[in-house]
């Protein structure tokens, strides 16, 4: 669907991705500037990033062997992983290689180190404004989602850390993007699987929507299984991925493949998806359900945009008032150092915990079960729903591993929340802007008091 863009669109997303670079800018400074930051306290991760990318560029080695020495752990309580000591590191070689890209292209500046969060924090709001248009929201509608994703905590925090999620969600956006687009023009299908393999070089979590995705994009449209270039674009995933397995095998023999055996948190995923398999033919059961409520007349009824505004509202308050404790608005939500607090929490905490940073994010979740079905928002459902149950069958969580959860949730929720000019109803208008003012007060607030600070490791 060709959408005319007025300029004034394309002012309004350069001056907010320049603003938000800025404001992300202010936060790295608050962790790579002693003047900020006097002791230096990056967290684990970031110095064995550091470290990983100053190896790979002057060394052409990729391990952390002899580094945990350095590391800020509290050894009486925090046991040093063994993979520190592994002749290959656990994760992909994406991330830690454009760290050290930045580095010797900025002659090793500490602050250089934070360079690829930040281009990549600024490409995902052209990325997400993108998608929007791809799925056949209006501009206006696009540029909302990408000022909700620009005020998003999560997103500012990550984007001005030295952690590979934020390069992780860019990369799953622009794949998903493709992948909307080549449903239309058969040509993108490789751009796509492109983007799709660097997503799987930054880290395993990719895998799980990566195959939804395939597998949403066959069954919505059959004949796709005789496309020779919807293929190609899965070979081009699958053979930048295999690169990486293939220096797996190398370094550690058939052992690899045996992932219970393994030191990777997100190999061993794997096994816990095994054990979750009995919950497979419930959720086949309540997808095929979920299609055909959606086909029925009174689907479309009850969920019609000023009906849906008005009882999503009411359902919001109702578990508010029953469950408040799990959503306490007038706090910060939790962070610090040394061990995570919220590493066993409930199974819900990729729906509840977001909501508690960027309240909006509830009518993405609304927006994903009860918007219009059509082939290209079911593929990005798809997506999200890969991504959704890795996350929580992984069961370590914390709130940057949910990242890339977040735009989908916010492209949903900028379509129900702006149609109101459509519609004609006031009083709906009247409580989506409410709405989006209360989820921009909420996030703005954690924004000033935990990201602009930048002095945490967990949160």
């Amino acid at each position: 669907m060709q959408t005319k863009i007025q300029p004034w669109t394309w002012i309004a997303l350069a001056v907010l991705i320049l603003a938000a670079t800025a404001g992300r800018w202010v936060s790295a400074e608050h962790l790579a500037n002693p003047r900020y930051n006097a002791a230096k306290r990056f967290s684990g991760d970031e110095v064995v990033y550091i470290v990983l990318g100053d190896r790979l560029w002057k060394e052409g080695r990729y391990d952390t062997r002899g580094l945990s020495d350095q590391l800020p752990l509290d050894r009486d309580r925090v046991h040093i992983p063994k993979y520190l000591e592994a002749p290959l590191f656990k994760h992909p070689p994406l991330f830690p290689f454009l760290v050290g890209l930045s580095r010797t292209l900025f002659w090793g500046v500490q602050g250089s180190s934070i360079y690829p969060s930040l281009a990549m924090g600024a490409i995902s709001l052209l990325a997400i404004f993108w998608l929007a248009l791809e799925l056949g929201f209006a501009p206006a509608q696009g540029l909302l989602a990408a000022f909700l994703l620009a005020v998003s905590p999560v997103h500012w925090i990550c984007s001005s850390r030295i952690w590979l999620d934020m390069t992780l969600m860019t990369l799953i956006l622009l794949a998903a993007a493709s992948q909307v687009r080549a449903m239309r023009f058969a040509g993108w299908w490789k751009w796509s699987g492109f983007f799709w393999g660097c997503a799987l070089l930054t880290k395993y979590t990719a895998l799980a929507p990566w195959i939804f995705a395939m597998a949403g994009a066959v069954a919505l449209r059959p004949g796709l299984r005789r496309d020779r270039a919807f293929w190609m674009g899965q070979a081009v995933s699958a053979g930048v991925f295999l690169s990486w397995l293939a220096a797996r095998l190398w370094f550690e023999g058939w052992t690899a493949a045996a992932f219970w055996k393994s030191d990777v948190e997100d190999w061993r995923t794997l096994l816990r998806m095994v054990r979750w398999v009995w919950l497979l033919p419930p959720l086949v059961g309540g997808v095929w359900l979920w299609i055909r409520c959606s086909k029925q007349a009174w689907w479309e009824k009850w969920t019609g945009e000023p009906r849906l505004l008005a009882w999503g509202t009411l359902a919001f308050i109702a578990g508010f008032l029953a469950i408040g404790d799990r959503l306490p608005f007038g706090s910060l939500p939790w962070s610090g150092y040394g061990s995570n607090q919220l590493r066993n929490s409930p199974m819900d905490f990729y729906l509840m915990h977001q909501i508690l940073f960027e309240p909006v994010c509830w009518w993405g979740l609304l927006g994903l079960l009860l918007f219009r079905r059509q082939a290209d928002l079911d593929l990005v459902r798809a997506v999200w729903l890969g991504l959704f149950l890795f996350l929580t069958l992984w069961g370590n969580f914390q709130s940057r591993y949910g990242l890339p959860l977040v735009p989908f949730e916010l492209v949903f929720a900028a379509a129900l929340l702006l149609p109101c000019g459509n519609s004609g109803n006031r009083w709906g208008c009247a409580l989506a802007t409410i709405w989006i003012v209360f989820s921009c007060a909420r996030s703005l607030w954690i924004v000033e008091h935990v990201a602009i600070q930048n002095q945490f490791f967990y949160f």
